[in-house]
């Protein structure tokens, strides 16, 4: 709802950006102290931020792909989520391992961060607005 009224006042891809700035650099920082914290009051918050401002994600990357890749969105999107679905196997592995190797989550939640970081700076580099040009096979 808040991202269709900036949608009235300001470009499509401002919007997109700013909900995936929010999505990204929010849950980073709450991830970091996540690793940092022995305070259960704490460890709850920065879970309950992190997951709510993540939820941002849903104004930013799937309608900024359906906005810029137009009768192709339903095909870049499926790369994106298929993409998504390896990450999330490798992730909980990777999680599995580490957990299994330290006894608790802090370096987890350490490399979680990092990626939100990295997501951040990609997006905001390389997230251009623009119509994507699809060339068709002969």
């Amino acid at each position: 709802v808040i991202a269709d009224k900036l949608l009235a006042k300001m470009p499509f891809w401002k919007v997109r950006r700013m909900a995936m700035t929010i999505s990204t650099l929010i849950p980073a920082s709450c991830f970091l102290v996540l690793s940092t914290t022995s305070s259960p009051l704490v460890g709850v918050a920065c879970i309950l931020i992190g997951l709510v401002s993540w939820s941002c994600d849903y104004a930013g990357f799937h309608p900024y792909i359906v906005e810029v890749s137009g009768n192709y969105s339903g095909t870049v999107l499926s790369l994106t989520n298929s993409a998504g679905i390896i990450a999330g196997i490798v992730g909980n592995i990777a999680t599995g391992y580490s957990v299994s190797l330290e006894g608790n989550f802090n370096t987890v939640f350490r490399v979680l961060s990092g990626v939100y970081l990295l997501s951040f700076l990609f997006w905001n580099l390389f997230m251009k607005g623009e119509k994507l040009e699809f060339v068709k096979a002969a």
